[in-house]
C-alpha cells in the first residue's frame, strides 16, 4: 500500500502532473511546446545517468535510504521551480532536483522490493502496487486546480511542502527482503529449490547484470519497453494540449485524465493476473496492440464519445503494460540483481522518454495539430509487438539452489 501511495503521488506530480504546468509555463516564458517538450525529455537523462547505481544501491543497502534521499530532493526541486525566472533555470531545476528525485524516491526503489516479496504471484502484487500510478492521474485535477487558483508557481511551492509531508512516512514503512525478517516469498514456509538439470520454470532462477545483460531477451524486452514509454510519456506530458486540440478546456482534460486513470487501475490488476496465469510475453505483446488501436482512434476523433472510446482503451492498455513491465523482468531474470538489472535497462529506456515527449511537441509546432504524433504512435505501438513476442525467457546460467541473501 506504501508503494502504492508514493506512486501515486509520483503520477499526480511528476510523471502526469507536469501537462497541468505545461500551457502556462510555455505562454509565460513565450516558448513552443517542443522546447518546453525538452524538459521532460531531457529529465529521462537521470535514468541513464542514476539507474544502474541506484539499482545497484537498493540490491546492496535496501530501498529506505536512497528513497529519503530522494523525497528530500524532489520537495527541493519544486520549491526552487517556484522561483524560476528563464527557461534555463526551470530546465535546470526540473531535471536535476524534480526527476532525480521523482526517480530515486518515489516508484522504482518501491517496486523492486514489492517484486522481492512475491514470486509466483509477483504480477498481481505489483498490478496493485502500481495502481498508484493511475491514482496518480486522478490527482492531476488536484494539480491542475493548484495551477489555475495559485498560478503555476504557488503550485509548485504547494507541492513541495506535500511531497515531503506525506513522502518521508511513507518511505519509513518499506522493507527489502523477506529474508531480513526471517520471512520468504509469498509466504513460504521452506525455500525452495530447483534441482540441478530440472525445468527452470518450476522454481526461482537469479541472474547476475551480467548474466542478463548476454542474453537476448534482456535487450529484446527493453527495446518493447523503449517503444512503449515513447509512446506513453509523449503522451502524459501532451495529455492536456492534446485535448485543447480537440477544443476541450483545461479543466474538462485534468477531469479526463483523472477518470482515465480510474479507468486503468482494472487493467493494472487484470494485465498482473494474466501475467501469472499466462505467458508474459505474449499478454504483454497484446497490451501494445490495444495501444496502437487507442492512437488509431484518437487521431481521428472528433468527438467527447470518440475521446472516451480511447480512454477506455488505452487506459486498459497502459494500466496492463505498466506492472508487466516489472513481473517479466522478474520472472526471466530473478531477485539477486533486479534493481540493477533494471538500472541497466534504463540506460536505454531514456531515449523514449527523451523522444516521445519531444517528438510529440516539434511535430504539433510544425503542423500545428496532434494528428501525425498519434498515427505515429500508433505505428511505434504495433511494431513494438516484434520484439516482445521474440523474446523468449532465457535458460538459467546455473540453477537456484538457495534463498538469494
Amino acid at each position: 500500500m506504501a508503494a502504492g501511495a508514493l506512486a501515486a503521488m509520483g503520477g499526480g506530480f511528476y510523471y502526469y502532473g507536469f501537462t497541468a504546468f505545461f500551457i502556462p509555463v510555455a505562454e509565460e516564458f513565450e516558448v513552443g511546446r517542443g522546447t518546453l517538450s525538452l524538459v521532460f525529455g531531457l529529465a529521462g537523462l537521470e535514468g541513464a545517468a542514476l539507474g544502474p547505481l541506484q539499482g545497484w544501491v537498493v540490491d546492496r543497502y535496501g530501498p529506505r535510504r536512497i528513497m529519503f534521499a530522494g523525497i528530500a530532493v524532489m520537495g527541493t526541486g519544486f520549491l526552487l521551480l517556484s522561483y524560476a525566472q528563464s527557461i534555463v533555470m526551470l530546465f535546470v531545476y526540473f531535471i536535476v532536483f524534480i526527476a532525480i528525485g521523482a526517480g530515486m524516491g518515489l516508484m522504482s526503489p518501491s517496486f523492486a522490493a514489492v517484486a522481492n516479496w512475491f514470486i509466483r504471484r509477483r504480477g498481481a502484487a505489483l498490478g496493485i502496487a502500481m495502481s498508484g500510478i493511475a491514482l496518480g492521474a486522478v490527482l492531476v485535477s488536484l494539480t491542475n486546480f493548484l495551477v489555475e487558483t495559485y498560478d503555476w508557481r504557488g503550485a509548485a511551492r504547494i507541492i513541495a511542502i506535500l511531497v515531503w509531508v506525506i513522502g518521508f512516512p511513507l518511505a519509513s514503512l518499506m522493507r527489502h527482503r523477506p529474508e531480513q525478517y526471517g520471512m520468504l516469498p509469498d509466504g513460504a514456509e521452506e525455500p525452495k529449490s530447483t534441482p540441478e538439470g530440472a525445468d527452470p520454470a518450476l522454481g526461482e532462477i537469479d541472474f547476475t547484470a551480467r548474466e542478463a545483460l548476454a542474453t537476448s531477451a534482456f535487450w529484446l524486452i527493453h527495446l518493447f519497453f523503449l517503444m512503449g514509454i515513447f509512446v506513453r510519456t509523449g503522451i502524459s506530458v501532451h495529455f492536456i494540449p492534446a485535448m485543447d486540440d480537440k477544443g476541450l478546456s483545461a479543466t474538462t482534460a485534468a477531469a479526463l485524465l483523472g477518470v482515465f486513470g480510474l479507468l486503468s487501475i482494472p487493467g493494472r490488476f487484470l494485465g498482473g493476473l494474466l501475467g501469472d496465469l499466462f505467458e508474459k510475453r505474449v499478454v504483454t505483446a497484446a497490451t501494445a496492440g490495444f495501444q496502437g488501436v487507442a492512437m488509431l482512434l484518437f487521431a481521428w476523433a472528433d468527438g467527447i464519445w470518440q475521446i472516451t472510446i480511447f480512454l477506455v482503451i488505452y487506459a486498459a492498455a497502459q494500466g496492463g503494460a505498466g506492472p508487466l513491465m516489472f513481473a517479466i523482468r522478474g520472472e526471466y531474470f530473478g531477485r539477486r540483481g533486479f534493481a540493477t538489472i533494471g538500472g541497466l535497462g534504463s540506460m536505454l529506456l531514456v531515449f523514449g522518454t527523451i523522444g516521445g515527449p519531444v517528438f510529440a511537441g516539434f511535430s504539433y509546432d510544425a503542423t500545428n495539430s496532434y494528428r501525425l504524433v498519434f498515427l505515429t504512435f500508433a505505428g511505434i505501438s504495433f511494431i513494438s509487438m516484434v520484439p516482445m513476442l521474440l523474446a523468449k525467457r532465457p535458460m538459467p546460467p546455473r540453477p537456484k539452489d538457495a534463498v538469494s541473501r
